[in-house]
């Protein structure tokens, strides 16, 4: 195999200047390791030893100093044969990296594993020597999914992905990287799961058929001081419930892409992952990415499986986040068919927000999902906390099996279970039929197909034939662009408090496709994206707004698994009785609009960071200054806090005491139509005050 020279340069630890006195080798001499190369002088300031002592020592900065010049000795750090020298006798080096020789060797080393050259097989496991060459610097580059002892130089990255890259455009084909969890399957260690599976009178046992298991044995995470004896391992059951028509989709999108897995889960979890949704190894082969190769409990990269090219590349993930919202992502609505469990294998990373996937379509599970994230009092993640490099993956492992055996000791779809059961009986007193917890009306995969087909059409639309081609990081934000372009949205009730708005996911995965969005309801505001029709702002768009249609959230959920704008018509929500503001009202509201209201702004083509220029500072010192009583404060919390109603009714009730920084929100039983007058003429009186304050 061909390669290059490689460069000697001096060391770092060499005390220059220095000098070459002389030079023990010449090009085209063959050299043994470690054989002597050059010799140099440099020069030193050291105590005058002519200096009398008389006394007491004599402190440091009353020492005379006196110049030495010293000789020192340099040899070659590798084998072979110098190709090149770089310095003669006489010459003075000022600084150290200076490039000396160029030596070509026998090998490379280019490709390691296990210690071992891979392709001359020598060892390798040499701690760095004086000279501070490292065969491991050799081969920086992990190439392999399976294993992080195999690694190679980038020049056998470039050539190897080179050939990789070849190979797919001739055969018209693309990348596609495959998350698992609640991506394509979604997994439980709830022992419930199979205790249903094996009662056939139970409601939700036609549900989990399909559902496969598997059991692990997990050795205990122990704590870093812990000394005692090693506990033995705990044997796990999982519960695996694939996306459905995930078959039909892999069998489909395999034909034009080549598919690769990259999880957050440990090696023995995805493997045995792989097994179920690819039993005979023919989708993905051993291309498979843990997180236990990987480097990163928080984060996945591409280039830690393409580290030269990614042009191909498309990403297939529930989570934008773990991938900084790359250009190469194509974000899912997740896979979420245990009610409640989420994703057992990132429970250290960040808590999604609540919005994350459309409605469910019974609307008991919805209410129970909505009761789920209010009890929802989890700590803070490994993340959040902020831990120390090298506490993190023990804290991790930690929070990831205090999690399991969470979810094993308490149960907690049968709570679920018995809460809904509860439910369904007030709703119909008359009918204790009892509903089943689990059902399956996803059809995300169906979308996502298609939408993958799409992205390869257009990619080879543009290709030539001949490289470099286009990138994957510039045709699919293109594409996804054009779906929402020139629109803007307003966000009522949807965006989590305490959280600037611009790292919420819901924003940011719709100014990827093209959309604006502003947090007030400015006259060019296209869509009003609510659950919940009775508040002040979505009255006021109705209202003022004419052209802005008023959607529940499922249209955009929509939008983002077809690619395409869909039709309004089917999620616009009305109110049943529709109480309409009084000019006095609107006038006033107009008028602390325009105070703030940014200039509209059209949709840029290389950039959708076009969210409105506010101050957030100061947004918030305005709205403490007129939300100057309770009522007003609770009137606004309308339009911050999700309601679990959006059948037009203005009643509503309120968790008490939900914080906003400093600012509590008392509890409200019940707001009727008068009180809401009351509570406007209130906010109006709030407007007034500012304005008189102003003048």
């Amino acid at each position: 195999m061909e390669h290059t020279a490689t460069p000697i340069t001096l060391p770092a630890w060499v005390q220059c200047p220095v000098t070459i006195e002389g030079l023990y080798a010449q090009q085209g001499t063959e050299v043994a390791k470690n054989s002597p190369f050059l010799r140099y002088k440099y020069w030193e300031y050291r105590d005058d030893p002519t200096q009398e002592v008389i006394g007491e020592a004599i402190p440091e900065y009353l020492k005379k100093k006196v110049r030495v010049e010293l000789i020192g000795n340099f040899e070659f750090p590798v084998a072979g044969k110098v190709v090149r020298l770089h310095v003669r006798k006489g010459q003075e080096i000022g600084y150290a990296g200076e490039l000396l020789a160029e030596v070509l060797e026998a090998c490379a080393h280019a490709v390691q594993f296990g210690g071992l050259c891979a392709l001359c097989g020598i060892s390798l496991e040499e701690e760095k020597t004086y000279s501070g060459y490292s065969y491991d610097d050799r081969a920086p580059i992990s190439m392999s999914h399976d294993t992080a002892g195999l690694k190679i130089s980038l020049d056998e990255a470039e050539r190897v992905e080179n050939t990789s890259t070849k190979r797919l455009l001739d055969a018209k084909k693309l990348i596609l990287v495959v998350d698992l969890d609640q991506t394509v399957i979604h997994a439980t260690v709830d022992p419930t799961v199979g205790e249903w599976m094996n009662d056939k009178t139970n409601p939700n046992h036609s549900a989990l058929e399909g559902v496969q298991a598997f059991s692990l044995e997990e050795h205990p995470v122990l704590p870093p001081l812990y000394a005692g004896p090693k506990p033995p391992p705990i044997k796990s059951w999982y519960y695996v419930k694939l996306r459905p028509g995930l078959g039909e989709f892999l069998e489909r999108v395999s034909k034009i892409y080549e598919l690769h897995i990259y999880t957050m889960a440990t090696r023995t979890y995805a493997a045995n992952v792989a097994k179920i949704i690819d039993p005979e190894g023919k989708f993905f082969g051993d291309r498979i990415l843990s997180r236990d190769e990987s480097g990163s409990m928080t984060h996945k990269s591409l280039e830690r499986l393409f580290p030269v090219d990614t042009s191909l590349v498309v990403v297939i993930d529930d989570r934008g986040d773990v991938w900084q919202w790359c250009d190469n992502l194509i974000k899912v609505v997740p896979y979420d068919f245990f009610v409640g469990i989420g994703d057992i294998n990132s429970s250290f990373l960040p808590k999604l927000n609540l919005l994350i996937g459309p409605s469910k379509r019974r609307k008991s599970i919805e209410e129970l999902e909505e009761k789920i994230h209010k009890d929802d009092k989890t700590e803070e993640t490994s993340e959040e906390r902020g831990e120390e490099e090298g506490e993190e993956e023990v804290v991790r492992d930690h929070e990831r099996a205090a999690s399991l055996e969470a979810q094993q000791q308490e149960r907690p779809l049968a709570k679920l279970q018995k809460d809904l059961t509860s439910i369904v009986a007030k709703e119909h007193p008359d009918d204790p039929v009892e509903e089943s917890l689990l059902s399956d009306d996803d059809g995300e995969l169906d979308n996502l197909g298609n939408t993958l087909y799409k992205v390869h059409e257009c990619f080879y639309e543009q290709y030539s034939g001949h490289q470099p081609g286009p990138e994957i990081a510039t045709v699919m934000p293109a594409m996804k662009r054009d779906v929402l372009k020139g629109l803007t949205f307003l966000f009522l009730g949807l965006l989590p408090l305490n959280k600037n708005p611009e790292t919420v996911d819901i924003v940011i995965w719709a100014r990827s496709f093209g959309a604006q969005v502003v947090m007030e309801p400015y006259d060019y505001v296209t869509h009003v994206i609510c659950k919940n029709p009775g508040t002040f702002k979505v009255r006021y768009s109705r209202s003022e707004l004419p052209d802005c249609q008023i959607v529940n959230p499922d249209w955009l959920f929509e939008c983002f698994s077809k690619w395409e704008r869909a039709n309004e018509r089917k999620y616009l929500i009305f109110e049943e009785r529709f109480v309409k503001l009084s000019e006095a009202e609107i006038t006033k509201y107009k008028t602390s609009l325009q105070r703030k209201a940014p200039q509209p702004e059209v949709a840029k083509e290389e950039t959708y960071e076009t969210v409105d220029n506010m101050d957030w500072d100061d947004l918030n010192k305005e709205v403490e200054d007129f939300l100057s009583s309770d009522n007003d404060d609770e009137e606004d919390a309308d339009d911050e806090v999700p309601e679990s109603e959006a059948n037009g009714s203005v009643k509503r009730t309120h968790e008490s005491e939900e914080e906003e920084g400093d600012l509590k929100r008392p509890k409200i039983e019940s707001v009727s139509e008068d009180d809401m007058d009351a509570l406007e003429k209130e906010l109006m009186q709030g407007f007034e005050d500012m304005e008189s304050e102003d003048e």
